[in-house]
């Protein structure tokens, strides 16, 4: 909890606890060393989570030198503890997403009288040696003055000629006051905001030239989560640099908040053969209300003779793998390597049903595609065989992208179906949770062919919602439209619900009594580059309850010179999780990024969300929850020119504390 005087003012690095340097030397004219009492009533509201496993995930932004933004994630973890200074000491483990993989080390000493910094492993800091040890927080935590150095005569390397530099510097760490504060990973009332403030020059005797600096960096140290922000500000001559850190997940002594660390579920499902864009799939997930199962497409072979096969794999609720992934099918040849293959699970309440797109062969000139069926137990065993539940004959050679609900009978598959004239029609049909196979025949739902695409699909207890995409087309409105539909397949609304007549990409969820149904909207940047996230909230009646279809609807996203696409959406922890893919220009993407709504349709949290994953393409976001936990999965794009695509995924806690 100290922090890095001179390491952060060529970088700032952005450490979880103020960092301090690495060793330990009896320096040249400090005063202010030492440690911690001994003796103390401890670490009594938990400030310092020291536990061996705890977890820590926080989103910066940082204004570097030049002016430069930077955005990205930082990961720490509490690792084995090490002798440093002759005393066993924590260490905090720290990545940063814009770091290559490269960790650095925090060390720390703890006793009943507070915490010690005891330096860092960081060999380009040269000057925290000689300050350390330090106490950087005392118990009982109070407000007022927890230590202050004064350094005179530091060694501060040398200038372009080979002089020697010195330096001379003031520290003091202060707990400031105590205050409530709102973060991605929980609301903490009472938080500990503590200030380090840092003064003083760096000579060159041969040149005679002195140049000043200073600095702040203040903590919120939150009981029972320990450190949740931190702002640094550091200013060298008349060049000011500055950071801020937020939590956006955590997990200390077992109990995990917000969101999780990131890992891969499925890697390398596409070929390297030097093609540059083989054929493709997007995975889908659910959950049976503990676990998960995600499914993938794994294409193999070269180019001219491709085959794909359906896997899936088990995830638990922490995002470790169960088991190892499980193919439901042999693989089978590819005939079209343009367009991506889709798949949709759900779980219906004993094991999940998994449908999934797949190449037919083709006669003639064009291709089909059929809809398969299969069912999945919970430990991942395929049971049975897949099932044609959507085929693909003439005259209805395509259907393509499914997506699933259960009403606690049945599944209903809503897809589009493309016909050879090009028009296309959302389709229905029910699929037996017992056989695995159709359960009915196939039913339109929306009014008529037509330019429809990307359905969406949720039941609320009583009746589904179904949602696309439409072009203008024969009297067919432009925009997202829906579509209630009963559980005996009957469309209750024919010539469907306008939810807005300029939008795109929408997702649906319920939260048991209304549907909140999203969408791409540009009205509040206009041009047709940029777009915000928009939604309106549609009650068991088909009546929308955040204003009509001209001018309706509210902003769930409130950021500039952005495009937000790719929507996937969920109800989970008492409110709707929105999440988005960010693009600043074509062919430049941010990652994913969130925000809450509440079931009353009002946004939670800063209105350009939260980035959830690091930078780069991470294309198709889908999200499943389970009782105490959700998991959002994403395929990862940014490794490679040539494409081998790889499924990632990270938990999703409630908030704490």
């Amino acid at each position: 909890m100290g922090t890095r005087v001179l390491g952060s003012l060529a970088i700032l690095t952005l450490a979880f606890l103020p960092g301090c340097g690495g060793g330990g030397s009896s320096g040249p004219a400090v005063s202010g060393r030492g440690f911690a009492p001994s003796t103390g009533p401890g670490d009594v509201e938990h400030y310092f989570p020291t536990a061996v496993g705890n977890q820590w995930s926080m989103n910066y932004t940082a204004t570097i030198e030049g002016g430069q933004s930077l955005s990205g994630v930082i990961e720490v973890e509490i690792s084995a503890p090490k002798t440093v200074l002759g005393v066993s000491a924590t260490v905090l483990s720290q990545t940063d997403s814009h770091g290559n993989g490269a960790t650095s080390e925090s060390y720390y000493a703890t006793s009943p009288g507070g915490v010690t910094c005891l330096g860092n492993n960081e060999g380009a800091d040269t000057t925290t040696p000689y300050l350390v040890p330090y106490p950087s927080l005392l118990f009982p935590a109070e407000i007022g003055v927890v230590s202050t150095l004064h350094a005179v005569g530091l060694p501060a390397g040398t200038d372009p000629y080979g002089n020697p530099l010195t330096m001379e510097t003031w520290q003091t760490i202060e707990n400031v006051q105590y205050e409530p504060l709102d973060t991605w990973a929980g609301a903490f009332p009472s938080t500990l905001k503590q200030q380090t403030s840092i003064s003083g020059s760096v000579s060159d005797a041969a040149l005679n030239v002195t140049i000043p600096f200073s600095g702040s960096e203040t903590r919120w140290l939150a009981p029972g989560a320990g450190i949740v922000r931190q702002v640094n500000s550091v200013t060298v001559d008349v060049i000011t640099t500055g950071s801020d850190a937020q939590v956006r997940g955590y997990q200390v002594d077992g109990v995990r908040h917000g969101v999780g660390k990131a890992s891969t579920v499925f890697s390398l499902l596409a070929p390297d053969d030097g093609y540059v864009s083989p054929p493709e799939g997007v995975q889908a997930v659910a959950s049976d209300g503990t676990n998960f199962l995600v499914a993938a497409r794994n294409v193999t072979g070269s180019f001219g003779q491709y085959f794909s096969r359906w896997v899936v794999q088990c995830v638990a609720a922490d995002g470790s793998l169960i088991g190892a992934s499980v193919d439901l099918g042999p693989p089978l040849p590819v005939y079209d390597t343009y367009n991506e293959r889709e798949a949709a699970i759900v779980f219906d309440g004993v094991e999940y049903i998994v449908v999934y797109e797949q190449d037919q062969l083709s006669p003639g000139p064009g291709y089909r595609v059929a809809l398969m069926a299969v069912r999945v137990s919970t430990d991942g065993v395929v049971l049975g065989a897949p099932a044609t539940v959507a085929p693909s004959s003439e005259p209805l050679p395509v259907a393509l992208e499914p997506v699933l609900a259960f009403d606690g009978t049945r599944c209903l598959v809503c897809f589009v179906r493309r016909y050879p004239s090009g028009l296309q029609r959302v389709s229905g049909v029910f699929v037996s949770p017992t056989t695995g196979a159709a359960d009915g025949p196939e039913f339109g739902i929306s009014s008529a062919d037509g330019y429809q695409s990307s359905p969406a699909l949720a039941f609320d207890g009583a009746q589904y919602l179904a949602a696309w995409n439409q072009a203008a087309w024969a009297g067919q409105p432009h925009g997202v439209v829906a579509a209630r539909i009963g559980m005996s397949g009957v469309v209750l609304d024919p010539g469907g619900i306008l939810a807005h007549g300029v939008s795109t990409n929408p997702a649906l969820a319920c939260d048991g009594g209304n549907f909140l149904l999203l969408w791409s909207d540009s009205r509040m940047q206009p041009g047709g580059l940029f777009s915000n996230v928009y939604a309106n909230r549609v009650s068991p009646a088909g009546q929308l309850l955040d204003g009509d279809a001209a001018t309706g609807g509210f902003a769930v996203t409130t950021s500039r010179g952005r495009a937000e696409v790719g929507l996937a959406l969920a109800h989970f922890d008492d409110s709707y999780m929105v999440v988005w893919l960010s693009s600043s220009s074509p062919g430049v993407y941010e990652g994913l990024y969130g925000r809450r709504v509440s079931s009353a349709g009002e946004p939670l949290g800063a209105g350009e969300g939260v980035l959830l994953t690091g930078w780069g393409f991470q294309p198709h976001a889908r999200i499943a929850t389970a009782s105490g936990s959700a998991l959002l999965t994403w395929k990862d794009e940014t490794a490679s020119a040539v494409i081998q695509h790889t499924v990632r995924a990270a938990t999703l806690h409630p908030r704490g504390p």
